[in-house]
């Protein structure tokens, strides 16, 4: 359901955009002459009405009255920028006289515009089937493809079709809409430019169509939807930017470079009350043997106020960690045994054995054999029964790994 929803939500952006520069571009540049519009209405109809129509501009220079023919269904397609009665009236009259009449038995319109409610069509051709419902447009098109399943594949097909057929349409509106000029006059001088004009080609080149979903916003000043949709975005961008950091740190951290603490800042300025990117620093601190500092971070980690309890266990398995290599047992023990407690109630196995092979560890330098070999042993039986269970691929990969390594820690 969520990935239909966004399927339908990236595709009515595409034709929102589509439709705001036809509407906006008077001079009418892109629309009704340029043979790509066809392709792409074809496309999609395709796609919708799982026709077979072809251009017949491709072979028929300006054909009239019929731009899309799918002769195995006998369906024609007159695609427009101005679908009203006086235009049907006069596609229906010159079809007559049409090279392709004798290969429809039913006659479409798709107008590039919202349509209109009503028509006044009193024109008829002698074999060919027509009514108002055969004006179509874009949000037909989505209603079309939204009820051919409950699945996702026709969505998927159709998002897919846009954007292959979308690649070029932005830059090319944008050098033809003169109206645009008008539209980027209500902004301030100091952002406009081409700034706008420059984003939403990019938007659509990186298939990021929030962006463009906020610029029509905008536009239609609905300020504060757009700025809740810009929140949203600008959240997830920045969350993105600091896992981006955090893995450039944890390779200079491999590398054995200080330069991982400069990414590390980055990213925990991104994201501040991040405890991932907190914790993930005071790892790369703790590698390089810099233990007082990610004591500090582990420490701060502990005191946000939104951090979750797998966090908490997370932070405190690795500060009981950076206790037991410093020596100082007493508080590893402490935070294993809290890190413990956490992980049981919230019945996550991995950390319990984890925090349970700790323990055995600290007793173990501690010289209390009957403690360590009673924590090792759960240990083991834990990791035993859950690799056994497990049918996660990723997860056995991490018990066979502390299977390898139970006694080192």
């Amino acid at each position: 359901m969520l990935e239909r929803k966004a399927l339908l939500d990236e595709i009515a952006t595409y034709f929102a955009v589509l439709k705001f520069f036809i509407e906006t571009n008077t001079a009418s540049g892109f629309v009704d002459t340029n043979i790509v519009s066809e392709d792409f209405v074809a496309s999609i109809l395709n796609v919708s009405h799982k026709w077979n129509l072809a251009n017949t501009n491709h072979t028929t220079t300006n054909a009239k009255s019929i731009d899309l023919l799918d002769e195995s269904n006998r369906i024609g397609v007159q695609v427009s920028s101005r679908v009203d009665s006086k235009k049907i009236n006069s596609t229906i009259n010159g079809l007559i006289e049409n090279e392709h009449r004798t290969k429809i038995g039913e006659l479409f319109f798709f107008s590039l515009k919202q349509k209109q409610t009503r028509y006044k069509v009193d024109a008829e051709c002698p074999g060919i089937k027509f009514t108002t419902k055969n004006v179509l447009d874009f949000n037909q098109v989505i209603r079309k493809t939204k009820a051919l399943s409950t699945g996702v594949d026709d969505l998927r097909q159709m998002r897919d079709v846009v954007i292959k057929n979308f690649s070029e349409i932005p830059r090319r509106i944008i050098e033809k809409a003169t109206a645009i000029s008008n539209w980027l006059s209500h902004f301030d001088d100091s952002i406009v430019d081409k700034k706008l004009e420059e984003l939403l080609g990019r938007s659509f080149q990186t298939g990021e169509t929030l962006k463009a979903q906020v610029i029509l916003l905008i536009e239609k000043n609905e300020l504060n939807q757009a700025k809740e949709l810009l929140d949203s975005l600008a959240n997830t961008s920045r969350k993105m930017a600091a896992q981006d950091f955090i893995d450039i740190a944890n390779l200079y951290t491999l590398l054995g470079s200080d330069q991982a603490d400069i990414y590390y800042s980055h990213a925990a300025s991104l994201d501040p009350e991040s405890v991932k990117e907190a914790n993930l620093y005071a790892i790369g601190l703790m590698l390089r043997g810099r233990l007082p500092e990610a004591e500090k971070v582990f420490k701060a980690c502990l005191e946000k106020e939104d951090i979750t309890l797998k966090e908490r266990e997370a932070v405190l398995g690795n500060l009981g960690f950076l206790y037991k290599n410093n020596g100082r047992f007493s508080k590893s023990i402490d935070s294993f045994e809290k890190a413990l407690v956490i992980s049981e109630s919230i019945d996550h196995k991995i950390g319990r054995i984890k925090h349970l092979n700790g323990l055995g560890s600290c007793y173990l330098n501690l010289e209390n054999l009957e403690l360590s070999d009673q924590y090792f042993s759960q240990a083991k039986s834990l990791l035993d029964d859950t690799l056994k269970t497990s049918k996660d691929d990723s997860e056995k990969k991490e018990l066979r790994s502390i299977k390898s390594n139970l006694l080192t820690n």
